[in-house]
């Protein structure tokens, strides 16, 4: 209970490197999906990352703030890969992760032309994020709400 995968996890990759077992998955708290790593050296019984999430949401405003999720990992010659799903809320990206510096260096990100205002609201036992743009975007079109 209040960890970050207490209510659900979800496998999404398995990778035997030649001496282990690396499995990369998914938790949910009820209010943020993340990505974990474990390892074994059966396939059976997994040691959790003492690091985990080892994939945190981006902070407020980011592509992928409220959830990362899904992730499909690559391992070629000492270098991982990692593609997974984020979304903010609002729309869904697919995320690209390495261990090479140089690699992450050199990708360009997109950028947003139009900042989205993004608010963080208490309901009832969860957290939401509301997008302030595409609120007062339908709140016209509402009558008697």
């Amino acid at each position: 209970t209040g960890s970050w995968e207490d209510v659900a996890v979800d496998i999404h990759s398995v990778n035997f490197n030649g001496s282990y077992y690396e499995m990369w998955y998914d938790g949910f708290d009820l209010i943020n999906t993340q990505i974990g790593y474990a390892s074994s050296t059966d396939g059976i019984n997994w040691i959790k990352s003492s690091e985990n999430p080892v994939v945190k949401i981006g902070d407020l405003g980011s592509w992928d703030t409220w959830i990362a999720r899904i992730p499909v990992v690559v391992q070629q010659d000492s270098i991982y890969r990692m593609w997974y799903y984020g979304h903010n809320n609002a729309r869904g990206c697919i995320g690209y992760a390495t261990t090479s510096a140089d690699e992450a260096m050199a990708w360009d990100t997109a950028t947003i032309n139009k900042p989205h205002k993004i608010i963080k609201v208490q309901v009832f036992n969860r957290t939401e994020f509301i997008n302030v743009d595409s609120l007062s975007e339908i709140l016209p079109g509402l009558s008697g709400t």
